[in-house]
């Protein structure tokens, strides 16, 4: 047993070395390149870093009792983690703009694979931003206010991604079971009921969706 807990705190050392290199290569990146085409890429892998840690930390601090110290740097690396998101939305809003439709010609295929990908980070980030702001809620204490105003400001912010058609549907469903899980939370059954209920009734079923739709039953 020693010997196995001896391996697993080092092989626990080696992964927080590694993520605090990432950390600071990512870091490195976007202050050297303030301009280039992979910063929203960048920041959405240094945004997903700080959720990483958030998680960690929570499930360190989530039990019974609560370590509220823990519970306060797990939600210090999820609020990071949404300015960095935010800061990813900020950041692409113009680009995008000079991309907009008749900006880009048909024959121009660099610039129309780079709106695509933009666009398709600046769905991601938007949905992590929310994300994040409900992780960093669900460190609050569950009877206090500010609590409940989290949540419930998340459950309208999940609910808008949601009703935006414009966005693809893995990120559609998943706005939909964060935004089940809040009402659950909040002790409004019948509406967490439809929200999982509606990803459960999906018929055909992408691959990349399958476990999506096995939490929505499970939940």
């Amino acid at each position: 047993l020693l010997q196995q807990s001896s391996i697993f705190q080092r092989t626990a050392d080696l992964r927080a070395a590694r993520l605090s290199e990432a950390e600071t290569a990512f870091n490195d990146f976007l202050a050297k390149q303030p301009t280039h085409p992979r910063r929203g890429e960048a920041k959405l892998g240094l945004g997903n870093l700080m959720l990483s840690q958030g998680e960690k930390n929570f499930l360190l601090g989530n039990k019974n009792p609560r370590d509220e110290a823990k519970l306060k740097v797990a939600g210090d690396f999820f609020r990071r983690a949404r300015e960095l998101f935010d800061s990813t939305l900020t950041e692409l809003t113009p680009i995008l703009n000079e991309l907009k439709g008749a900006k880009v010609g048909d024959g121009e295929t660099a610039k129309l694979e780079m709106r695509d990908q933009l666009r398709g980070e600046y769905a991601q980030a938007q949905l992590l931003a929310v994300y994040a702001r409900k992780r960093g809620a669900d460190c609050l204490a569950a009877d206090s206010e500010e609590f409940k105003k989290e949540q419930a400001e998340t459950e309208a912010a999940f609910t808008k991604i949601y009703l935006n058609d414009t966005r693809a549907d893995g990120i559609r469903n998943l706005a939909l079971l964060y935004r089940g899980q809040i009402q659950k939370v909040l002790g409004k059954l019948p509406e967490a009921m439809d929200s999982f209920q509606r990803i459960a009734d999906i018929v055909e079923v992408p691959d990349a969706m399958r476990s999506l739709k096995t939490r929505a039953v499970t939940e």
